[in-house]
């Protein structure tokens, strides 16, 4: 008993602190930068032809749909939350319309490796 109470629990109490305070800054560090995706992604999608207005409108807030930028910013927390819990970490800002999931997904082997390799070297 003392071995779950004094080692195992606050390991796992120290695991929930650090998933909630990383999901939270990763939530709040595009909020709290002075570039807007939606307003990149219009202006790409301008800059080369030319559109109709209502057509821009209209894919403005596709993109903030898309992304959750709708309600509050509290409103916008819970929603990155549930989409988080389902594994649903939604479109790349940088490499639109790429699913986040399939871009960890395709570094992620690379990631491995280098670990390993770097715990192998280390180990040696």
């Amino acid at each position: 008993m003392t071995l779950l109470k004094e080692f195992i629990l606050p390991r796992i109490a120290q695991w929930f602190v650090v998933v909630f305070v990383g999901v939270t800054v990763s939530f709040m560090i595009p909020r709290l930068s002075p570039v807007n995706p939606v307003d990149q992604a219009v202006g790409r999608a301008t800059s080369f032809q030319t559109m109709d207005p209502k057509a821009a409108l209209k894919m403005r807030e596709t993109l903030e749909d898309l992304y959750g930028l709708h309600g509050s910013t509290f409103d916008q927390y819970l929603r990155f939350w549930k989409r988080v819990l389902k594994g649903d970490l939604g479109p790349s800002f940088s490499a639109f319309p790429t699913p986040v999931n399939k871009m960890i997904g395709n570094a992620i082997w690379w990631t491995i490796g280098l670990l390993g390799t770097a715990t192998i070297i280390s180990w040696c």
